[in-house]
């Protein structure tokens, strides 16, 4: 999986990565610089304009950081503990 930003010190990014510190996700951090953002291919892969975003291993792509939070939560094999087992502790 890639984690895409366009700095290390954007909160966003942070969020995402501090929940995949936590959950050992294997993810690689990708600073894109603004030479590549205004590429073609980055803006097609990119459609939301925004970071971050994950880069799944199957091209899926998961925008906005409380997604990409969730998403590491919920892979993770400890998800019930990080997620909940029902509505109220997933509250």
């Amino acid at each position: 999986m890639k984690l895409y930003t366009n700095r290390l010190d954007h909160f966003h990014y942070y969020l995402a990565k501090v929940v995949a510190e936590i959950t050992q996700a294997k993810v690689q951090t990708v600073v894109v610089s603004q030479q590549e953002q205004e590429s073609a291919e980055f803006k097609a892969k990119r459609t939301h304009g925004k970071f971050p975003m994950l880069e799944l291993e199957n091209g899926t792509i998961i925008y906005e950081s409380n997604a990409i939070a969730e998403y590491f939560a919920r892979t993770s094999p400890h998800s019930e503990a990080l997620c909940g087992n029902n509505a109220y502790e997933e509250a």
